[in-house]
């Protein structure tokens, strides 16, 4: 009915914004207490933010509209291209506290760095765009839209962030933390120690997987899909 229709736009668009800013704001705020730099944090958000300011403006002019599985990709595409972002800056930020100048530091995050996380996006980017031959358009709209912006965001990274970085240099930053932390959990986990734990925490999360797998069952009414009431 037209009453229903409406309802669906209506929570498609609260939905829209109060998810797209909150999920923002938590990526921000779990950046904010991994890096303690204000300046790696802009280096790791501003890109983030064009390329998917790209990928709006993408969207506006192909697809038109989105959809009740499209509308929440936004969040979705700022999560994962947050991981770009992040591996830039450690790497940065690994590099120049190793004594390694600014210049030098960019070139081999160039090479190296920038190379892999390019052929990360484009392997993501392909998987997504596959989609686009299904004949159900809100998953082909899907495709379509998370594959353009994982590469508008990538891109954006590899154009950015060297002048970011250049620009915080420049206010004395090669962005450090503010302090030194260690976290014992983690290298308790990575120094061997604790891998017989790991290995079975691990076999029997996949043995759980593996049994809750045959219970799992397609729902083919599309009324379930509607808005909650």
């Amino acid at each position: 009915s037209l009453k229903k229709r409406l309802d669906e736009y209506e929570t498609v668009r609260s939905d829209v914004s109060r998810c797209g800013l909150l999920s923002c704001l938590l990526i921000v705020l779990m950046l904010a207490a991994a890096l303690r730099n204000g300046w790696g944090v802009a280096a790791a958000v501003v890109p983030l933010v064009l390329g998917m300011a790209v990928t709006f403006m993408i969207t506006a002019l192909t697809v038109g509209s989105l959809n009740t599985v499209t509308s929440l990709l936004f969040a979705v595409i700022f999560g994962i291209g947050i991981d770009a972002g992040l591996h830039l800056v450690m790497r940065y930020r690994a590099m120049r506290s190793s004594g390694t100048d600014p210049g030098e530091t960019l070139r081999t995050i160039g090479a190296r760095t920038g190379r892999a996380i390019l052929v990360a996006s484009l392997t993501t980017a392909g998987g997504f765009f596959i989609m686009m031959a299904s004949g159900f358009k809100g998953f082909s709209h899907l495709g379509f839209i998370a594959g353009i912006g994982i590469l508008c965001t990538t891109l954006a990274y590899l154009l950015l962030f060297p002048a970011m970085t250049a620009l915080a240099e420049r206010f004395g930053s090669s962005l450090q933390p503010l302090a030194a932390r260690h976290h014992p959990g983690l290298s308790l986990l990575f120094s061997g120690r604790g891998s017989l734990p790991a290995a079975a925490l691990s076999v029997i999360v996949i043995a759980a997987g593996a049994l809750c797998l045959g219970s799992v069952t397609i729902n083919k009414d599309k009324d379930t899909l509607g808005t909650r009431t």
